[in-house]
């Protein structure tokens, strides 16, 4: 089984993107992007980000800044770590939280299913259903408790 490093903008395993990881990125750039997300968009403090993951359920992480890697982030189950550049918005935070609670590893409908879940509880139901919608444009499913955890597409 191929190590899996997850980061904004790349998944690999093994050193090779993954369509999904791509098609991922492609969707929430589409919706967090934009000018009516500004303020989804303003760099979060530590302690911001930590509130945050409390409120997901994810009080017994770790968090750490990693320096030089700005707006991006990072989940590692193994150690139960999540790592946010200096400039990681809301929504990076979120995206590592939804990696965190997901059963799976990758950006799978399991992934967007909590994804989704996590955007509703924190930025509330307009921003959950235009991600679910750019989700879709994308040709990516969106899981709900009922379907299979393991479905990839």
């Amino acid at each position: 089984m191929g190590h899996t490093v997850m980061t904004y903008g790349k998944q690999r395993r093994n050193g090779q993107r993954t369509k999904f990881g791509n098609l991922t990125y492609a969707a929430e750039r589409e919706v967090f992007l934009g000018k009516k997300a500004r303020r989804w968009n303003e760099p979060l403090s530590m302690i911001d980000a930590r509130e945050i993951l409390t409120r997901c359920g994810l009080a017994d992480w770790v968090t750490k800044r990693v320096p030089g890697s700005e707006g991006h982030g990072w989940c590692r189950k193994a150690d139960k770590t999540i790592g946010l550049g200096s400039h990681a918005p809301t929504w990076i935070v979120i995206h590592e939280a939804a990696h965190a609670l997901s059963p799976t590893l990758g950006h799978n409908a399991t992934f967007r299913m909590w994804y989704v879940a996590l955007v509703r509880q924190e930025m509330g139901d307009y921003w959950a259903e235009r991600l679910t919608l750019a989700f879709k444009r994308h040709g990516l499913k969106v899981a709900t408790p009922t379907t299979n955890e393991g479905e990839q597409s």
